[in-house]
């Protein structure tokens, strides 16, 4: 017995295949043009998985999906199935409604009875109109509700009360210089089951790690693979190999087109040399998250620095609204304030290519006529050694993350260059992106890094402040330490916060600058 179904409508496009062997059956299923997920079931004798395989066929007929023309049956199947119908004016929906109280035909190898007949024919009168064949290799359809998909996709994971082979996925993402894979899987385990993960570059070794400390039922272990494939596909990850962000991603997250330029970390024996320098700006580097800010007319889009689009607060919005302007700003944003930076467009014309202190200046004039207020404050530029060497003075004593250094003549390039580039960074104190390990009994948890030949190593312990949030395991977070020992911990860690615009791949052990000996 072997099937191919599929389904499609202004939302979906998507297939659904079962092959029986001997007492088990597998079923795959996914976006058209895509690899699919698969799941096996295996049952006490042929009989029996007969049963079920045609049940659960049924099921799906009765949601509406439509048997591809050419399969290869093994049983008798009405003919009736394939045949295409009058024109159905009546949505997906009412259709699935009216067909709710359809039986299905039970068939087997033997041949069918009258009453089968007739019920099989009834039934393929109800079937809605069949579409044409997808091809295989077809650009990926756009949809703007993304996460609709992804609920209907999980939907398709069949209620296995013993399932014998793992569900399996696997995720790509490319973009800022990046080519990441992560895959998921359920695994078998003692009476129950356990999610495991690994991530990493394309091609190198992978780190791993699980989701689940002890056995869970199957259903939890599925909700937990879920959710963690729905929250790597609203970072961007896609199930296609090319890695590129869909059009439409998951929850509020999708592709902008929209890169800003990263800053390269210096040394304080370089520092001297950037003050003296007339080519280099000065501004403070801001303690925030990085964040775009795009307005066409009466559109707001919050941009973060992988380029996807992103929530943002009601007040920054309504306060954008308030300029005539369209433009695309970058900046950072703490709370509810944003602090601009530099300016991408103005009035949708491209504004790259001009030196920084221009777009600085055309920055300064969209914001001028506007009062200093709680909401917008544009990041002072000091261009003189003297005054460069006073913000730095400033910055050290009111114990501020760091300074940057900006290249006065040089145009917008986005992403980050392999080494220096026109736009710098020191920061006074370290910081590093770290996973969390363990939730302590005190108001603290455990913090671990990845090390490329030992695998996740322990470096510590951070407080947790008693007016946030707990994170909670395996978490991503971002903590600030004056250095690290080597073999040993963080020294002075303090919480910053948790990231929600990085991964797990950016738990990387190399990150962190040692105490010299």
């Amino acid at each position: 017995m072997k099937h191919q179904l599929m389904y499609k409508d202004d939302k979906s496009d998507k297939f659904w295949n079962i092959e029986t062997s001997e007492n088990s059956f597998t079923v795959t299923y996914g976006k058209t043009g895509a690899a699919g997920t698969s799941q096996t079931k295996t049952f006490k004798n042929e009989a029996e998985c007969l049963k079920e395989a045609e049940k659960v066929l049924g099921e799906k007929l009765k949601k509406g999906y439509i048997q591809k023309k050419g399969t290869d049956t093994n049983y008798n199947l009405s003919s009736e199935y394939l045949k295409p119908e009058k024109e159905n004016h009546k949505s997906p929906k009412e259709n699935r409604k009216e067909q709710d109280n359809i039986s299905v035909p039970k068939t087997n190898r033997q041949k069918s009875t009258n009453t089968s007949e007739k019920e099989t024919n009834s039934l393929s009168q109800k079937i809605i109109k069949p579409v044409e064949p997808h091809p295989q290799k077809v650009k990926k359809k756009e949809n703007s509700n993304q996460s609709l998909e992804i609920k209907e996709q999980d939907s398709e994971i069949l209620s296995l009360d013993n399932p014998t082979e793992s569900n399996k996925i696997s995720l790509y993402y490319q973009g800022e210089g990046s080519d990441k894979v992560y895959h998921v899987n359920i695994d078998p385990k003692e009476e129950g089951y356990v999610v495991h993960f690994a991530f990493g570059r394309r091609g190198h070794s992978l780190q791993t790690g699980t989701k689940t400390t002890k056995p869970v039922p199957y259903e939890t272990a599925k909700k937990i693979m879920n959710q963690l494939v729905h929250s790597k596909m609203a970072k961007g990850y896609t199930e296609g190999e090319s890695g590129t962000p869909y059009l439409h991603s998951a929850k509020e997250e999708r592709v902008s087109g929209v890169h800003c330029q990263l800053l390269n970390p210096i040394d304080e024996e370089e520092l001297f040399g950037y003050l003296e320098n007339d080519q280099f700006g000065a501004q403070e580097k801001l303690d925030g998250n990085r964040m775009m800010i795009r307005k066409i007319g009466d559109t707001v889009e919050g941009i973060n620095r992988k380029g996807l689009i992103i929530p943002i607060s009601k007040t920054i919005h309504n306060h954008t609204l308030s300029f005539q302007e369209s433009f695309i700003l970058d900046g950072e944003v703490i709370g509810d304030t944003f602090y601009p930076f530099d300016l991408f467009s103005k009035d949708q014309n491209d504004m790259q290519h001009l030196p920084y202190k221009e777009r600085y200046a055309l920055l300064s004039s969209i914001l001028k006529n506007r009062a200093q207020n709680d909401i917008f404050h544009i990041v002072e530029l000091l261009t003189s050694t003297k005054d460069k060497k006073r913000l730095l003075e400033k910055l050290r004593k009111d114990q501020k993350e760091g300074i940057v250094f900006k290249d006065l003549n040089a145009p917008y390039k986005a992403g980050r260059p392999a080494s220096k580039g026109t736009q710098i960074k020191f920061k006074f104190y370290e910081t590093a992106t770290v996973s969390v390990e363990e939730v302590n009994l005190k108001h603290s948890v455990s913090m671990r890094l990845y090390d490329e030949g030992k695998g996740w190593v322990s470096v510590g312990n951070v407080t947790i402040p008693i007016n946030e949030e707990m994170p909670q395991k395996n978490d991503i977070i971002e903590v600030r330490y004056l250095y690290a020992y080597r073999e040993g911990s963080l020294y002075q860690p303090t919480y910053l916060g948790v990231r929600t615009d990085v991964d797990e791949t950016d738990c990387d052990l190399k990150q962190l600058k040692y105490k010299n000996v």
